[in-house]
């Protein structure tokens, strides 16, 4: 905002100011004739204000207009370099929600031409890149920022098997069959000279998974927005961060209508019961070594322990005992574990309160995340900017907009070729009442 502009806003306010305080008689509550005509009279100056402000604002966005536009002195037409910009000539984010209220506001609009950049024609039928249309796309590197902090490291949806799809749905054929299955399936046969070859075929279940919706919907009001710099932290911290737990307690409890299946809801799960003469709310060695038994022997590799941090208490009591001295099961960060997470069995622990509370099912689970697998709509995190929906209440609405399926690979624990004691990537303990 220019020095001129700035003065024009002042002397506007000052006249906003005394015409209101030309107030009417208390006892006819009618403005005598003379205030009449000095509230009218300060109306008019306003009314001409507005137009000075209106061409000193065009003038600002013809200024801005040039900054970064590099001519060739062979041809006509400079090429604005902020197309190339992924941040389209913005600051950050702040900066960005400042001018889709400006362009947005209802008294002396003014458009940014950043905002034009790479904009669909004004009056294309169902276009979010141009205000008229409903809306202001962000530019690209604010939505890769975006969908990067919803995959963050402690986030247990980045560590599924994520498949990108360009439609709501796909269908994958899946074969749970095993290498020691001896019907269903690819078979293996010992066969004698010359003796016609027995054949077999795949046995393939088609499974469809569906990418669900997650929205965050944030209203800001134009005083919040002013200050820019706390808004663009704010807004992009913490909508992916409830986004993210959102997904992330969908995959470890989610009914599977309308969201993701839960794996502790899964058919595939496998519950390890509490030893005998467990007392409740405790977590024991032997529940930990039951549950490490119950995990196949090559999804141990990829296995993470998903664990609610209220027993964390009974984790660090944990040890074997025997001719020697005991020895820890669990062991922290750093040190002996030698590994920016705490440990069980040499598996990192991810802490998150997806998990249930201290006793219940699911407060402490063994976890292959390969094997569950999350749809995600390629395009990432969808945000879009409107100052519409909220026009009489003077606000802002930033709508943030996910497609995200999840499902276990598995339908079922798998069954072991001798013995009874199936096996599953998702095994969990019962509860201890």
């Amino acid at each position: 905002m220019n020095k001129r502009l700035r003065a024009l806003m002042k002397r506007k306010t000052d006249l906003i100011a005394e015409a209101k305080a030309i107030q009417p008689d208390a006892e006819t509550d009618d403005l005598t004739p003379e205030q009449f005509e000095s509230k009218q009279g300060v109306i008019t100056k306003i009314t001409a204000l507005d137009e000075q402000i209106a061409a000193e604002r065009q003038l600002d966005n013809a200024e801005r207009t040039m900054e970064g536009v590099e001519f060739n002195e062979s041809v006509t037409v400079g090429r604005d370099r902020r197309e190339d910009d992924p941040k389209a000539g913005f600051n950050h984010f702040g900066d960005f929600a400042a001018s889709v209220v400006n362009a947005c506001s209802r008294v002396n609009a003014s458009i940014d031409d950043r905002l034009l950049i790479g904009a669909a024609v004004p009056g294309t039928a169902g276009s979010n890149s141009s205000g008229t249309d409903g809306g202001y796309a962000v530019p690209p590197e604010f939505r890769a920022e975006i969908m990067e902090a919803v995959n963050s490291e402690e986030s247990l949806f980045s560590r599924t098997d994520q498949i990108p799809i360009s439609g709501s749905s796909i269908k994958m054929p899946i074969d749970e069959t095993t290498d020691w299955q001896t019907s269903g399936g690819i078979q293996v046969y010992w066969e004698d000279e010359l003796n016609q070859l027995t054949g077999s075929k795949p046995a393939l279940d088609l499974v469809e998974w569906n990418a669900r919706k997650v929205t965050a919907l944030v209203n800001v009001s134009n005083e919040q927005l002013e200050d820019a710099t706390a808004m663009d932290a704010y807004i992009r911290r913490r909508a992916p961060r409830k986004m993210n737990f959102a997904v992330d307690l969908s995959i470890v409890q989610g009914s599977g209508v309308g969201r993701p299946l839960g794996f502790l809801n899964s058919p595939a799960l496998i519950t390890v019961a509490a030893e005998g003469s467990q007392t409740a709310d405790t977590v024991l060695r032997e529940n930990i070594d039951t549950m490490w038994q119950r995990m196949p022997f090559p999804n141990r590799r990829n296995a993470v322990w998903v664990v609610n941090q209220d027993i964390e208490s009974q984790l660090q009591n944990l040890q074997f005992t025997g001719t020697e001295s005991p020895r820890p099961v669990f062991l922290p960060a750093g040190g002996y574990s030698d590994s920016p997470f705490d440990t069980l069995k040499g598996r990192p622990i991810i802490y998150t309160q997806a998990a249930s509370t201290l006793g219940d099912k699911g407060d402490i689970s063994l976890v292959d995340w390969s094997a569950y697998a999350t749809v995600v709509k390629r395009n990432g995190i969808k945000v879009d900017t409107s100052m519409h929906l909220y026009f009489d209440a003077d606000a802002m609405a930033f709508r943030f907009i996910m497609r995200v399926g999840g499902h276990p690979w598995l339908s079922a624990p798998i069954q072991p070729r001798v013995g009874s004691n199936t096996m599953s990537p998702f095994v969990t303990l019962a509860e201890r009442a």
